[in-house]
């Protein structure tokens, strides 16, 4: 199976939670481009990740990664995908 995984940043510059999720996934098999694709949104601006939110949703992602109180209220808004 491929996983998708929506990926929701708030904050770009942050390096270590947010990018670390992604650095690390491959030690658990999970390896971009062979068993799982990432959908990214790295963006400050609510609309934005709005949208990308609701992209997501649409394209029923196996798992939504957030990053910020904020953005996983708006991810339970629009989507039933679990949250991480």
């Amino acid at each position: 199976k491929n996983f998708v995984i929506g990926y929701v940043n708030p904050n770009p510059e942050e390096m270590e939670g947010a990018q670390g999720f992604l650095r690390n996934m491959p030690k658990f098999g999970y390896v971009e481009g062979k068993n799982v694709t990432y959908i990214k949104c790295e963006n400050r601006d609510s609309k934005a990740i709005e949208s990308a939110l609701k992209e997501m949703a649409a394209k029923n992602v196996d798992l939504i990664f957030t990053v910020s109180t904020s953005v996983t209220r708006s991810a339970k808004r629009v989507s039933t995908s679990p949250l991480m």
